[in-house]
């Protein structure tokens, strides 16, 4: 067995933390993939992983080769692709960052589509609510939600989205519908934090002057998900994205309100990624597939 296959199976069993799963991922026997570690700490002289029968744990040189052996491994898979982008063939493993709402709300709904137009590419794509360090976290593309500030990466305007204020039908029966901007004071308010305008919803008035109305959350959560899920629970009023809230204001769990007078600023949709990645071919390939989806 070469080395470079060597270091695969060893980062395998460490990811995977079973034998056995790493030794399915490398197409090996569990049997042979532990006469495989032994011979590497036998070359070396040293135990990199001590071994239970419930537990694999590393030891401090066991984690010093593994960040080596990532090193290694991503580098040549970096030159690999570098050369495949010189074919143009989209292949290899595509990390994908997204929030949990928006991925779940639409980025679940096309990357089927994209995994089927280029069946080479193999996506993994991790949904939270973190802002992720693209390059530690080795992370290729991530869709990002709001206005973004100046960095090194690469940053691709894919869409927008328009937020929309609504509850549901129990919350209303329970406490009534504002009839204006002005009542919200009298209801309980959801809010979505880290973003600027979380506790000031921007409204019209007839005459077409703008005015931004104050409001007291007294739930917060820092994810999308969790303000739609309170929500949906009867929690309040709150404003989310209209690709999270339009599915169940049609469904009838949600009930759009002030909509015509609401007018917030429209919330940019966007691809980051390393400039490091640009000729990467799937990466490039992704980039241009969502700009397809997302602005028809």
């Amino acid at each position: 067995m070469d080395r470079i296959r060597e270091l695969r199976a060893f980062i395998a069993i460490v990811e995977t933390g079973s034998m056995a799963a790493a030794a399915g991922a490398q197409k090996l026997t569990p049997s042979a993939m532990s006469k495989l570690l032994k011979r590497i700490e036998d070359g070396l002289g040293v135990s990199l992983i001590s071994r239970t029968t419930r537990s694999l744990t590393l030891t401090s040189e066991g984690e010093a080769y593994y960040e080596h052996a990532r090193l290694i491994v991503d580098a040549i898979d970096a030159l690999d692709s570098d050369l495949a982008a010189r074919g143009g063939h989209p292949s290899g493993l595509l990390r994908i960052s997204c929030g949990i709402a928006f991925g779940l709300s639409s980025l679940c709904q096309v990357v089927p589509e994209f995994a089927r137009r280029y069946p080479d590419v193999k996506v993994d794509l991790q949904l939270t609510d973190r802002v992720v360090d693209l390059v530690g976290e080795r992370i290729d593309v991530a869709v990002r939600i709001g206005n973004l500030a100046a960095s090194s990466l690469i940053q691709r305007r894919i869409g927008e989205m328009r937020r929309t204020i609504c509850a549901s039908p129990a919350y209303l029966a329970e406490a009534g519908v504002p009839a204006s901007p002005e009542e919200l004071a009298g209801h309980r308010i959801i809010a979505l934090s880290g973003i600027a305008d979380f506790d000031h919803w921007s409204f019209r008035s007839a005459e077409g002057i703008m005015r931004r109305i104050g409001v007291m959350p007294t739930l917060i959560s820092d994810a999308a998900a969790g303000v739609l899920e309170m929500g949906l629970a009867g929690g309040g009023i709150f404003r989310l994205g209209d690709n999270i809230t339009r599915p169940h204001i049609l469904a009838g769990r949600l009930v759009a309100l002030l909509d015509d007078v609401h007018d917030p600023a429209p919330v940019p949709i966007s691809l980051v990624y390393p400039p490091e990645l640009k000729r990467s071919p799937r990466v490039r390939a992704f980039v241009d597939f969502l700009i397809e989806r997302f602005t028809a």
